[in-house]
């Protein structure tokens, strides 16, 4: 009987080695780590451009906010998928950050005008927002930026 108890403990002990023993090179096995982006800020917007247009917007929104750490023009991208998903909140937020941080690009200006008037909301700050844009757009290409102010102009008048 004490024969097959030591027995039974030598075995114990070996495969208590060997699950150690694996336990252990686990943990040394090869594995393949990135700890820089492939993609540049410009690259994940295009890539998020594209996903946008295909109506990826959660693929999207993840290019935009990898490009946002780089690039500001990736807020006005950011506002444009939440406005897509009616999340008015956090489009007024990503536009106003694009506004602030491109003061002469009309899109963002014009774009959170065009929210506040989707909103009849801040009608008045809309307006001033759709001016700038109209005065900052290249005046080959007004037309967006002249419905904007429009369509602020007509809710203003509803009032």
């Amino acid at each position: 009987m004490i024969k097959t108890w030591v027995s039974s403990l030598k075995q114990m002990r070996s495969c208590f080695f060997i699950i150690a023993l694996l336990a252990c090179s686990s943990c040394a096995l090869p594995g393949i780590v990135i700890y820089d982006d492939p993609l540049s800020a410009k690259e994940h917007l295009m890539l998020g451009a594209a996903y946008e247009q295909e109506g990826r917007l959660d693929l999207a929104e993840a290019q935009y906010k990898r490009a946002a750490r780089k690039e500001p023009l990736a807020h006005l991208f950011l506002g444009n998928v939440f406005f897509a998903r009616k999340d008015y909140n956090k489009a007024e937020k990503h536009y106003k950050t694009a506004v602030r941080k491109l003061p002469n690009h009309p899109d963002p200006a014009n774009n959170l005008a065009f929210l506040y008037c989707t909103l009849s909301k801040n009608l008045e700050k809309a307006k001033a927002l759709a001016q700038k844009a109209i005065k900052l757009a290249p005046k080959d290409n007004l037309d967006p930026y002249l419905h904007t102010a429009g369509c602020i102009e007509k809710k203003l008048a509803e009032q």
